[in-house]
């Protein structure tokens, strides 16, 4: 027990050394280097922005119960308090979106069958005032009703000339539809007996002319439920009569009795190609008399044998592939497996490939020819670079409080090495690796990435303000989502940002609010790059699912004339990969962007240096993950 206690007060001498010999070596260095430090001072302009958002959104010529299959083409209507023009954009909280509406509030759209119930959009109304508080939303219930739609004339039923006791035969089945696949009955309405007018099963229709002139009718077509349509009118002349159809003319010895002609009607056999031989070893052949002479027995079926040959099967590999191991002497391995065990491997993936090992820039330390932490070297220039002033002073003074320091280390280990290695125990599993926060659920992750694509599909086509102005509203969108807020001001934004309680993600958010300044003076390479990052954004803060990858964009092609250009082209890219989690090819890509960057002027330096940080932060936050 006594050896116990004289250990602990040498130990707590040693310390006590320590501690006066470290106050002392502060006091050498900050004497030598305590010198003045210049103020700096800065002026500009503060712009205030005084703005009431849109109040109020109405359906305005909408009707919110819709029938589905009627083309529906209306608008919604929003108010300003301050009279400012407003632009619309929607999406549906509902998983399945039905429409978009367009910035000026139209609908334009045809609900399929399969949309029949409850849905429920979110409209969203801005002003063009340029300020933050310049957004209203409101959400409004949809409603696709189940009707029945009466059958329609999808094409005109053409004229026609026929020579006197002749036939033309069709169907009206040609002719009419309907949009809930009922099966129709037809009816016909004349007022002249110049043509015998038949219907037959199908809507096979047969005309006969009977009497020289013209013989105007229509046709009725009539679903189930009794809806019907009304074809156009129809016009037949009929040519060719003998000169005299009835019998005598009335005069003399009596004779005649109708004119003698007879009318045989001659079919008209149309048929179909065999079809395929069946297994059964027959085919067949379908055959329509389009003059339709027997009503009951206008259509026929011929059969022949034939041989059948069974088709031969080709087994089609599919392969899948782990990711690529860490690059080891110039090698990195990944195992390929075939799916579909055909046994073959004809498209079988390399599985060893040279590569380049990646220099430590994300470690957070400052190492190999590294001139700053991560930075500088091979790991790029850093922002800032500061030159240390010399320290020159007692040198032996210092060489033996550094000793003394170090032999009581050095003799504290010793004694209290079970402690501290429980510690060093303690402080690792702190430290150990955690799965990503998520923060969005599914159905919020999926409207972000809808309301992304819409605007990702139209980049190219519509006008460069509209393309900023719907990035803008979109990253409002988010941060709404993402934090549950209804008023999306910058100030509002930071105090729900901080309640995240996670310091590092905390910072890439603010950040990422902090550039919607600058996205309307951008072009839009540069605004394809803020799309890839803005999609980057939303799985940092949402669980990434397998079948996202079939949705997400893949590699972008870096084909810009000028170098900026391919600077965010590659950009781009980066951020596609972090999408997928793919560190190791978003640190490739990385390095690639260094490289660029120390080519370009020092104008050119300044422009993408903020871009280039956010991808080097987003990294170092996955770092912990992945």
């Amino acid at each position: 027990m006594k050896n116990k206690k004289i250990l602990k007060l040498t130990v707590f001498g040693l310390l006590i050394l320590n501690i006066l010999t470290t106050i002392y070596v502060q006091l050498e260095v900050s004497e030598l280097t305590n010198r003045k430090t210049p103020t700096a001072m800065a002026f500009g302009t503060t712009h205030i922005c005084i703005n009431h958002a849109p109040s109020n959104i109405t359906t305005g010529s909408c009707n919110f119960t819709i029938p589905w299959g009627i083309p529906i083409n209306c608008t919604i209507n929003g108010t300003d308090p301050d009279n400012d023009s407003i632009y619309y954009q929607s999406y549906f909280v509902t998983p399945e979106d039905l429409f978009n509406i367009s910035y000026s509030g139209k609908i334009n759209a045809n609900i399929a069958e399969e949309a029949i119930g409850n849905h429920i959009i979110r409209i969203i109304a801005a002003d063009m005032s340029g300020c933050t508080n310049n957004v209203y939303m409101e959400d409004f219930n949809i409603e696709i009703i189940d009707i029945n739609h009466a059958p329609y004339l999808s094409t005109l039923i053409p004229n026609n000339t026929l020579r006197w006791e002749t036939t033309f035969a069709f169907f009206l089945d040609d002719y009419f539809d309907d949009i809930d696949g009922d099966n129709l009955t037809y009816i016909v309405s004349q007022d002249d007996n110049r043509t015998l007018i038949n219907i037959g099963p199908l809507g096979l229709t047969t005309i006969k002319g009977v009497d020289c002139g013209t013989s105007r009718f229509y046709f009725i077509a009539t679903d189930p439920e009794g809806l019907t349509a009304t074809s156009n009118t129809v016009t037949y002349t009929i040519t060719n009569c003998p000169e005299d159809t009835g019998g005598s003319t009335g005069s003399g010895s009596g004779g005649g009795g109708g004119g003698g002609n007879y009318y045989s009607c001659t079919p008209d056999w149309k048929c179909s190609r065999w079809s395929a031989c069946q297994e059964n070893g027959t085919r067949e052949l379908r055959c329509i008399d389009y003059n339709g002479c027997n009503p009951n027995n206008y259509i026929k079926f011929l059969t022949e044998n034939c041989t059948f040959i069974s088709p031969e099967y080709k087994c089609e590999e599919k392969w899948e592939c782990t990711e690529w191991s860490i690059c080891i002497n110039n090698t990195h391995t990944r195992k390929c497996i075939d799916k579909n065990s055909c046994g073959t491997t004809n498209n079988k993936p390399t599985e060893n490939e040279s590569c380049t090992p990646i220099p430590s820039c994300f470690n957070g330390i400052k190492d190999g020819d590294e001139t700053g932490i991560d930075c500088g070297g091979s790991c790029g220039a850093c922002r800032i670079t500061e030159q240390p002033m010399a320290v020159q002073g007692p040198d032996n003074k210092i060489i033996l409080a550094l000793a003394i320091t170090l032999a009581t280390i050095i003799i504290i280990i010793i004694t209290l090495r079970k402690q501290i290695k429980q510690a060093i125990d303690k402080i690792l599993s702190i430290y150990e690796r955690k799965k990503q926060p998520v923060y969005l659920t599914e159905n919020q992750k999926q409207k972000l990435l809808n309301l992304l694509f819409n605007i990702q599909d139209e980049i190219y086509n519509k006008e460069q303000r509209n393309i900023q102005l719907s990035i803008l509203q979109l990253i409002k969108i988010y941060f709404m989502e993402l934090l549950g807020i209804d008023v999306p001001t910058t100030e509002n934004i930071h105090l729900h940002i901080h309640k995240l309680n996670n310091k590092q993600l905390e910072s890439i958010l603010i950040d990422f609010n902090k550039r919607m300044n600058s996205i309307k003076k951008m072009n839009k390479e540069k605004l394809q790059e803020v799309i890839d990052e803005m999609s980057d954004h939303i799985y940092l803060v949402s669980e990434f699912h397998d079948k996202d990858a079939l949705i997400l964009p893949k590699e972008r092609e870096v084909n810009a004339e000028n170098i900026i250009g391919r600077f965010y082209q590659k950009l781009s890219n980066l951020h596609i990969a972090l999408e997928f989690k793919e560190l190791i090819e978003a640190k490739n890509l990385y390095k690639e962007l260094l490289e660029d960057y120390n080519k370009l002027s020092h104008e050119q330096k300044l422009e993408v240096y903020d871009d280039i940080m956010v991808a080097y932060n987003i990294i170092l936050y996955l770092e912990r993950f992945y």
